[in-house]
């Protein structure tokens, strides 16, 4: 998913992210293009993991407990898996550490589209008591109403609750802070939701949990290299 969203957001045509010149290649004709191959090459191989899990889930299917000896052909997966796929976060490092992001052009992309659309109706259907079917209705129509402005407009969703028989009104000032994006994004308060205010505690746990993983690799890899050493030191 990250390589499919980095491929789709740095495309010129959407240019919401900048991947550094290190970090792609040219075209063989079109010396104009940049071509992110390392997340190309990426999804490949999570495709590539796919299979070998259905791989190591068929060995073990239908087995009986104990001891089978087909159970011999998972490490050679295992080994695959990790070979192929071990480069991709580092090289994924690498990438997040050049990206240049262009929040000028995500706001102006997150103003497009009618995207506030659902949110004015989820408003309606709460304020107004009315089933979110009928809100639906009205925000389609007002939609089409307001297709040449570009964004919702109080004459479009006015009309439109008129013609759909929709009681109650809707004040300007809600239909400005409808369509400012962080507005938005301010009334998602469930967990995980991108509201500013919880994303550094949404970091700080993810962070935290991440040290924690780190500290178990760390005391693995000091295990296996005492193991080694032990190993050694009998020969």
């Amino acid at each position: 998913i990250i390589a499919q969203d980095l491929i789709f957001l740095s495309l010129p045509y959407v240019g919401m992210i900048e991947i550094d010149e290190s970090m792609v290649t040219g075209s063989s004709i079109m010396p104009q293009k940049k071509n992110p191959d390392f997340a190309e090459v990426i999804k490949a191989k999570a495709s590539l993991s796919h299979g070998i899990l259905m791989s190591l889930l068929g060995i073990q299917k239908g087995s009986l407990s104990g001891f089978n000896r087909d159970t011999q052909m998972t490490k050679y997966l295992v080994m695959d898996v990790i070979r192929e796929c071990e480069p991709a976060p580092l090289i994924l490092k690498s990438v997040f550490e050049g990206l240049t992001v262009r929040k000028e052009v995500m706001r102006r992309k997150s103003e497009e589209g009618f995207i506030n659309a659902v949110d004015v109706a989820d408003h309606l259907a709460r304020t107004l008591n009315l089933s979110f079917r009928k809100c639906y209705q009205v925000l389609a129509l007002a939609v089409e109403y307001a297709r040449d402005a570009g964004h919702l407009t109080q004459t479009a969703l006015e009309r439109a609750m008129r013609e759909t028989g929709c009681p109650g009104e809707i004040s300007p000032e809600t239909v400005n802070s409808f369509n400012d994006p962080l507005f938005l994004l301010k009334q998602r308060q469930h967990q995980g939701s991108p509201n500013p205010e919880s994303l550094p505690g949404q970091i700080k746990a993810l962070s935290h949990s991440l040290e924690q993983h780190s500290r178990f690799l760390q005391k693995a890899r000091n295990q296996l290299e005492q193991a080694r050493h032990t190993c050694l030191s009998f020969q």
